[in-house]
């Protein structure tokens, strides 16, 4: 279990409100900006990827699906779901520290599922520009995992590493971030922001 996964305040509770409470106007809004698809020979096929792009999906079951070709995502249920259950006080979902409605951070719907690993794995439908956009005004610093319109915080490294060949991209807004020779890194859909193949602080 992985108490440190645990952000200071939870605000996704707020978050995981229905899909209705943030609208569908913005199927197409997500996206990384021109160049930041996936061009490292990683995950073109997987998960939905269309042109050697980030993958998208349509539904949270389509991210259980890219999830499980790439490891387990085991026992899925909606974050509300989770957080009153018994895991959520030793291995906690994701949390937002910031009461921001999820009009605001663009989360749609969220649900948690465990992983081979016996750890919590969150995952997001979003309207990507505003998610990061609300992302670099919140202070946080560790990235999440996203997709073309959705996110992913792997439960623990052991998952971010299976998932290195499923053609999502690390995101973050941490201005001293640094990654070795060999990944690449390229603008977010917000200034100040990257997306990179190198998979960093989980």
């Amino acid at each position: 279990m992985r108490l440190k996964r645990a952000l200071a305040v939870g605000a996704l509770l707020v978050l995981s409100t229905s899909v209705a409470a943030c609208g569908d106007d913005n199927k197409d809004s997500g996206g990384v900006a021109a160049g930041a698809g996936n061009s490292d020979g990683e995950g073109k096929s997987t998960g939905g990827a269309a042109d050697g792009g980030l993958p998208s999906a349509s539904s949270v079951a389509d991210i259980s699906d890219i999830l499980n070709q790439h490891g387990s995502c085991l026992d899925l249920q909606s974050g509300d779901k989770y957080d009153a259950g018994s895991f959520s006080g030793t291995d906690p979902a994701w949390d937002i520290p910031d009461e921001r409605p999820a009009a605001v951070w663009g989360v749609k719907d969220r649900y948690v599922c465990r992983d081979n690993y016996s750890d919590s794995t969150t995952m997001a439908l979003v309207d990507m520009k505003k998610f990061q956009a609300a992302y670099k005004t919140s202070g946080l610093t560790r990235g999440v995992l996203v997709g073309k319109n959705f996110l992913v915080v792997p439960g623990g490294a052991e998952t971010a590493h299976d998932l290195q060949a499923s053609g999502l991209k690390y995101f973050t807004c941490d201005p001293k971030f640094q990654m070795p020779s060999g990944y690449k890194k390229e603008p977010a859909l917000v200034d100040g922001c990257v997306v990179t193949n190198y998979f960093s602080r989980f």
